[in-house]
């Protein structure tokens, strides 16, 4: 969430737990077959499929059959054009149309292997292609609100700045000005770990 360049990649057969961010991701499956949850929705991606997560999407992925897949992960306010669209919308998280999402995958590719050479006025001319295409191929659904989202990430922030200190469920509740059952409640549904666990991880 701190890096504010765009992050194109390709990546194999990782387990990704459950997690979120202030990014937007994009995935490619060139191969292999992923098991994938972005927020309440879950599905194997075959070769071919485009996940696409929305920021403060909790999602996951864990490998069905080896995969590999190229990722753009796209900064908050990257994109002024990106930001404006997605801002109330997003694009399904599972996209299948595989004859279409073929018509964009020399992008992902041309992205991946000249990222170092393209300028990031480029970079952002590709990901508009990307996006403008998805968006006119696929149209955008509002976004399921995910209230309370932002004061799990302060709450994260803090614990970032703070991990080293003495941090007990009472001490955070008591400086964000909650109930502690309540907190740990919130924090469980938005992070499926206590805080407990995630604080020692």
């Amino acid at each position: 969430d701190k890096d504010t360049n765009m992050i194109i990649s390709r990546g194999e057969s990782n387990c990704v737990g459950k997690h979120f961010h202030r990014s937007i991701e994009i995935l490619y499956l060139l191969s292999g077959e992923m098991r994938t949850v972005v927020g309440d929705k879950e599905f194997v991606a075959t070769p071919d499929d485009i996940i696409f997560v929305h920021n403060y999407y909790v999602h996951s992925f864990f490998p069905e059959k080896d995969y590999k897949k190229y990722f753009i992960v796209v900064p908050a306010d990257y994109s002024s054009d990106v930001d404006k669209i997605l801002r109330s919308s997003t694009l399904p998280a599972h996209m299948t149309d595989k004859k279409f999402n073929k018509t964009l995958r020399t992008l992902f590719e041309k992205m991946y292997k000249l990222q170092n050479e393209m300028s990031s006025l480029v970079k952002r001319g590709y990901l508009n292609i990307i996006i403008g295409n998805l968006l006119q191929h696929y149209h955008s659904t509002p976004i399921k609100t995910q209230s309370n989202i932002e004061f799990i990430v302060d709450v994260l922030h803090y614990i970032d700045l703070h991990y080293d200190e003495e941090l007990s469920l009472d001490s955070l509740a008591t400086t964000f000005g909650y109930n502690k059952y309540y907190f740990s409640r919130l924090f469980n549904r938005y992070i499926g770990e206590s805080l407990t666990n995630y604080i020692n991880i």
